[in-house]
């Protein structure tokens, strides 16, 4: 196994040959009384110290392995570091043994060698003291870690470079089919180091080498989410021609260069506008039924939160069916809303768990909280009726149907026939769109409800039954 994934990694690059010879490995075991695991004699039989691909880490000469003592919270180990950063330090667990001696050691088993690969501090303090401190292991085989450590020096050692930063960050312009040609380059490739979360290699011709970071030990290029490299520019030349993603150039032969992404305005703050009339409208379109949250106890909430809710957010509770508060979205009833030490008010979880909604006192803004941090994702009018449009069709008692039609230009909706049919919604529905990605329309007079949206590049038609909905498309040209 390690021999296989060492053979693909050494297809990049031009690398030196070991001059480490099987007897000099075995002189260096007597000496320090182990024996080697065999993943750890193999890469010294192949892989040369002086290789230029150590950029941010170096291996270490066979000459200066040591046998090491380092701990954590539950064992003493002993080490051979075989890698070294500047603060750390990165080798095989030759033993361990419990501090308190109640369970056998934690091991890893692969089907090779039994043993942890350990991250311990090197650093100017520590390194005098006979027992290291243990800071991470990696929980894989020992192969696999040095695997992955040869592959990251690998990767940022080529001549040829592509990457992407923000793959998950919504601030930068990025539209739908953009985001899947991304992960389109991530999918094409394959692992081939056994529980691998990091290198990826090209399953077609084998010919580029993906990283994804964080990995294992430090990159130059930590601030991207992947990396993807080859000996040559034409790999990854071809390899954006197939997919249409904008992968940024780190490095070129040819002089190729990126353009810069075009990060979206966060929304300003502007007067709210009432959404009374446009929710009243899409109730009676959808013949929504049903227990909405009173105004009385939108008071007493207020009342307990110590200010006001924005008038868009009392709005929403009092025209939505509190049946619905779990169709799209989960939507917290008043009851449960409390006010954080920053001043936020949540109401809103996303129906995958990926962030939360919430909004301030005062302010005409939408808030969305995406890993601790906080970001502003429109303005409320705008931003809560295409919430309650998702929350009726998420509810099947409406019978309501849509058809999402992908790959709409936002300047196609001034052109006929998009532009003859359609129009504004309840007077609002322009107004509310400012400062928000997505924009709702009434299709036909009356005959359905439309959201674009900006970010996605898609037209999603409501209507009531099928036939509506084919014979409204087909007035769109959409079909």
């Amino acid at each position: 196994m390690f021999l296989d994934g060492l053979e693909k990694l050494l297809m990049f690059g031009e690398h030196p040959s070991s001059i480490v010879t099987e007897k000099e490995i075995q002189e260096k075991e007597k000496e320090l009384g182990v024996r080697f695991p065999d993943a750890v004699r193999q890469l010294y039989l192949h892989i040369s110290p002086t290789d230029p691909i150590f950029i941010t880490c170096k291996m270490l000469p066979l000459q200066e392995l040591t046998l090491q003592k380092a701990e954590d919270d539950r064992q003493y180990y002993q080490v051979i570091p075989i890698f070294r950063e500047k603060k750390y330090i990165f080798g095989p667990a030759i033993s361990a043994e419990l501090k308190y001696g109640i369970d056998g050691p934690y091991w890893t088993w692969e089907g090779e060698e039994l043993g942890l690969v350990l991250k311990v501090s090197s650093s100017k303090k520590k390194r005098n003291k006979t027992t290291m401190k243990v800071l991470t292991f990696s929980g894989w085989s020992i192969s696999t870690c040095i695997l992955e450590v040869l592959g990251i020096q690998i990767v940022q050692s080529l001549k040829s470079l592509v990457g992407v930063k923000n793959m998950y960050n919504s601030k930068f312009k990025r539209s739908r089919q953009v985001t899947c040609a991304l992960w389109d380059v991530v999918k094409q490739f394959g692992g081939f180091v056994l529980q691998s979360r990091s290198l990826e290699i090209d399953e077609q011709n084998g010919v580029i080498l993906g990283l994804r970071l964080p990995a294992i030990v430090n990159s130059c290029y930590d601030d991207y989410d992947y990396v993807w490299g080859a000996s040559s520019d034409e790999p990854l030349e071809q390899l954006i021609k197939k997919t249409g993603a904008p992968l940024q150039w780190l490095k070129s032969q040819n002089g190729n260069v990126s353009l810069e992404e075009v990060e979206e305005p966060e929304p300003e703050e502007r007067p709210l506008i009432p959404i009374s009339p446009i929710l009243e409208y899409i109730w009676s379109f959808a013949g929504l039924t049903g227990t909405c949250t009173t105004k009385e106890k939108i008071e007493q909430a207020e009342q307990k939160l110590g200010c006001q809710l924005p008038i868009s957010l009392r709005e929403f509770y009092m025209y939505l069916p509190q049946s619905l508060f779990t169709s799209y979205d989960t939507i917290w009833s008043v009851s449960r809303l409390r006010r954080r030490k920053d001043g936020k008010i949540k109401f809103l979880e996303e129906n995958q768990c990926s962030f939360y909604g919430a909004v301030q006192p005062e302010s005409s803004l939408m808030y969305r909280q995406w890993e601790q941090e906080w970001e502003v994702a429109g303005v409320l009018d705008g931003y809560l009726v295409a919430e309650f449009i998702d929350a009726v069709w998420g509810e099947e008692s409406t019978e309501l149907v849509m058809e999402e039609c992908q790959n709409i230009k936002e300047e196609q909706l001034a052109q006929n026939p998009l532009k003859q049919k359609l129009s504004d919604l309840a007077g609002i529905s322009r107004q509310i769109a400012t400062g928000n990605i997505k924009q709702i329309y009434d299709v036909g007079e009356g005959q359905g409800i439309a959201v674009y949206d900006r970010d996605s590049e898609s037209l999603l038609v409501y209507t009531k039954g099928y036939d509506t909905l084919e014979n409204l498309l087909k007035m769109l040209g959409l079909t």
